[in-house]
């Protein structure tokens, strides 16, 4: 989520005739921009590209609907400009620092809406801060303290008792996002079309799982269902629970439009790698403790939060540790799926060009009848994936390898010969490993990847040795 910017309220558009009507607006604007030829610096005439007035339209409207369009704005903010052009991620790096917030009077209203109860404050509350402390694509986030007695008996004697209220954070779903996800992907479908992405990018599909994810995303009661569960997967591992935590969600009384959670203070990660003060150990330590969570999450549990926002880690350097936020893009992967990636990785490790192309298969990611440039590309681009792991007995460097500029160079031939699209659980595995690639390469990290991976490796092993028994003694009952 976004801090930047959150004092600044603009009612949220929260009917599909008044977000439409935006996005109406906006397009007439660059069509205008278009035919008058662009204008100013970098006004993209000769080479198609959008103008900066443009860019400076589509940022404002991103801004105010928020929704869909926010979120592909975080989606792509946190992209390598080598990835993704960079005139695209200059917008959206500026629409997610620009995240607006609602006006109290909206506030309030859902508020009550959600409570059934116009007393809402007084009743539930001791303390609550109209001021967001975070705005993202779908909702803002309060500081507040709520009274104990609103608490379940259980979510009381968990705390221990003894206290009058809790410190915790509320996040509140913007009115109207919910109901016109459909609408609002169909037109950022079309904003798509002017000149805004590569052809060979699949972007059908890239909105297609977008919009189930954010229909997921706006369910806040199967949100604090999963980060109740990572709260205990994290708790109940010795490897990862003196580093990272998962704030409590309080979800007898929490909505399936308000979700009300431990408060945890900290800064997002990535700004560590902005200090001079941070000492070069401890980048390498929390680039460690990061990748070992990935690992983790993909091939031990099959159970990941894929959303890659920095602004979704939080460093708290009074307590040393990493809290977790926002579950909302957790999601399950089926075990072959895990299974099938894990030999890929390890195939890319060991170098093994007839692995790679016959797991490669297997996922989806080739159909088997692409032209050798293609498969050449594909391998060489998944060998780079699998560098990090290949030596376990010395340290990856991040700093001097620079991998996103090396993968990055088989892009072009990939996007061109490519006959499928990416297996449809690869977009959002692969939103969260490019942000730990890009992560590390931001602190120029230093990290034992290969003692890590292959230490996983024979873990997860294990651990789908067992689900598959547990179903198949499941299945024969």
């Amino acid at each position: 989520m976004s801090t930047t910017g959150v004092n600044r309220p603009k009612t949220v558009p929260a009917t599909r005739a008044g977000r439409a009507a935006g996005f109406t607006s906006l397009f007439m604007k660059i069509a205008w921009d278009k035919a008058i030829g662009g204008g100013g610096e970098g006004a993209g005439s000769e080479n198609g590209l959008l103008s900066l007035r443009s860019h400076q339209s589509i940022v404002e409207t991103l801004c105010r609907m928020r929704g869909a369009v926010l979120k592909l704005g975080q989606m792509l903010s946190i992209q390598d400009e080598q990835m993704v052009p960079a005139h695209i991620t200059a917008i959206f790096e500026r629409v997610r620092d620009q995240a607006l917030s609602m006006p109290p009077k909206q506030l309030m209203r859902v508020l009550a809406e959600e409570f059934n109860d116009k007393n809402w404050r007084e009743t539930r509350f001791v303390e609550f801060d109209e001021t967001p402390i975070a705005a993202a694509s779908i909702g803002q986030v309060h500081h507040a303290r709520i009274k104990s007695s609103a608490l379940s008996e259980e979510e009381r004697a968990r705390r221990g008792g003894g206290e009058d209220s809790v410190e915790v954070a509320v996040k509140v779903q913007y009115p109207g996002v919910a109901q016109s996800i459909d609408s609002d992907v169909a037109n950022l479908k079309m904003l798509m079309k002017l000149n805004i992405f590569p052809s060979g990018l699949f972007i059908d599909n890239v909105l297609k799982e977008m919009r189930n994810e954010l229909r997921s995303e706006c369910q806040y009661a199967m949100e604090g269902a999963k980060q109740n569960r990572y709260h205990d997967l994290i708790k109940a591992d010795s490897s990862l629970n003196t580093f990272f935590s998962v704030p409590y969600v309080f979800q007898s009384c929490s909505t399936d439009r308000v979700l009300i959670s431990e408060f945890v203070p900290g800064i997002s990660i990535d700004r560590l790698a902005k200090r001079d003060d941070i000492p070069q150990e401890f980048c390498n330590h929390l680039t460690e403790q990061m990748l070992l969570l990935t690992l983790k999450e993909l091939f031990c549990w099959s159970f990941m939060q894929t959303d890659p926002n920095y602004a979704n880690f939080l460093y708290d350097a009074n307590a040393n540790r990493v809290h977790l936020l926002d579950f909302g893009a957790a999601r399950n992967y089926p075990l072959e799926f895990t299974d099938n990636y894990l030999e890929l990785v390890a195939a890319a490790a060991r170098q093994e060009r007839e692995v790679i192309v016959k797991k490669s298969i297997e996922l989806g990611f080739l159909s088997g009848r692409e032209v050798l440039e293609m498969i050449d590309a594909h391998v060489s681009s998944v060998v780079l994936l699998g560098k990090p792991f290949r030596d376990p007995m010395h340290p990856f460097d991040f700093g001097s390898e620079n991998l996103p500029s090396q993968i990055a160079k088989f892009i072009p031939i990939m996007l061109k010969l490519r006959l499928r699209p990416p297996p449809i659980h690869s977009y959002s595995l692969h939103r969260r490993l490019s942000g730990i690639i890009l992560l590390a390469s931001k602190l120029k990290a230093i990290v034992p990847c290969g003692e890590i991976f292959w230490k996983i490796y024979e873990d997860a092993k294990e651990a789908m040795l067992k689900k598959r028994q547990a179903q198949a003694a499941s299945s024969s009952e």
